[in-house]
């Protein structure tokens, strides 16, 4: 940019049109602007970190979505530079254990990790992995009362991960039974959930020669 600048520069001084003219003055101006972004941005990253790090947590979470709406601005709206700012996000969501936003940033984050990476680009997986921990963990731990929610996206997120494993991946990869076993277990889970599964499980602690009673309108 700096020498496209400095060429339309050295035109001026010999004489140019109107239309160099305003070529050049929108070249000056986004250089301006450019240079405007760059520095709010690292102004307010490190506002955003020092409100973190001190435990303000609530001003954190608002000083990191404005880092993130600049950062959309300077590189894009899909760019991997968000991927740290979206993370800072959640770990101050997570100190105020604000669940709601928590998950709506991990649902934007598999977004992201959607857009900027490739199939065989390693980061995918490795990011469709953070993702699918905090649904694991979520759930273990009951941490929202949405249970069933984060077991769905779990499952999706295997067999996601699963077709990923298995365009770049060899057939033998241990990795890929990894997948599968959670595959299955995720689809256990979700079955006990449905109504037959919970008919099922009730029939299962019953004792011996009782059967279950079915309701007639």
């Amino acid at each position: 940019m700096v020498i496209i600048c400095l060429s339309f520069y050295c035109s001026v001084s010999l004489g140019e049109t109107p239309t160099q003219e305003v070529k050049h003055l929108v070249l000056g101006t986004n250089a301006s602007q450019s240079a405007f972004h760059t520095n709010s941005l690292d102004s307010n990253l490190s506002k955003a970190v020092v409100l973190q790090e001190s435990g303000d947590h609530e001003a954190a979470v608002l000083a990191f979505q404005k880092v993130w709406e600049i950062d959309r601005i300077q590189n894009g709206l899909y760019s991997e530079s968000q991927v740290s700012i979206i993370e800072n996000i959640i770990f101050s969501s997570m100190e105020l254990a604000n669940w709601d936003s928590v998950n709506e940033q991990f649902e934007y984050l598999e977004y992201l990790y959607k857009r900027i990476y490739d199939t065989g680009n390693p980061k995918l997986d490795l990011g469709l992995q953070k993702v699918s921990s905090w649904h694991v963990n979520a759930l273990n731990e009951d941490l929202d009362g949405q249970r069933l929610m984060h077991l769905r996206k779990v499952h999706k997120l295997f067999k996601k991960r699963l077709d990923i494993a298995r365009s770049t991946l060899n057939a033998e990869d241990q990795f890929l039974q990894y997948l599968k076993e959670n595959i299955a277990l995720s689809q256990r889970e979700l079955y006990l959930y449905s109504d037959a599964g919970r008919e099922m499980h009730y029939a299962q602690t019953l004792p011996s020669g009782a059967s279950l009673l079915v309701k007639l309108d």
